[in-house]
């Protein structure tokens, strides 16, 4: 025997206070489907915002002093008008057994971002700017440490 079970639709009523005219976007069961555009469009700015990588919470840093990063986070340059970000930090053997600490280096500047990856010591030139990677600790923390100058 097979039950077929019907749904049962209640006429839509109108409530005081609520927006007078029905819609037929409005469902029976006074929920609607149509969201706020104000909600939507936070929303949207913010998940743009996260994505993009802004550096509205970044740390800023000024040019000059040395500072230090773990993977993933990034620091603002004061005077440099850059964004520094570590990626992964690792450790490489040369062919006579030396040990060779490097970090994922990338710095943005305005729309444009350069990835390099840098062993310790080595200093990258970018225009007036150079960023030098004092020291990385591939183990532990992975804790790096920076220095950036410019010529300005």
């Amino acid at each position: 025997m097979e039950v077929i079970q019907a749904s049962v639709l209640r006429p839509l009523v109108l409530r005081p206070g609520r927006y007078g005219v029905p819609s037929s976007i409005q469902k029976v069961d006074d929920r609607t489907v149509r969201k706020q555009p104000t909600r939507i469009s936070f929303l949207a700015t913010a998940a743009l915002l996260l994505l993009t990588g802004c550096s509205l919470f970044a740390r800023e840093v000024p040019a000059g002093e040395p500072f230090d990063l773990l993977p993933g986070e990034r620091v603002s340059v004061q005077g440099a008008g850059l964004i520094i970000e570590l990626g992964t930090v690792g450790q490489a053997w040369t062919m006579d057994g030396a040990e060779i600490p490097f970090a994922e280096v990338s710095v943005v500047r305005g729309f444009r971002r350069r990835t390099q990856e840098m062993e310790t010591g080595e200093v990258w030139q970018l225009d007036s700017t150079s960023v030098h990677l004092r020291a990385a600790d591939p183990f532990g923390e992975n804790r790096c440490s920076f220095e950036v100058t410019t010529d300005l």
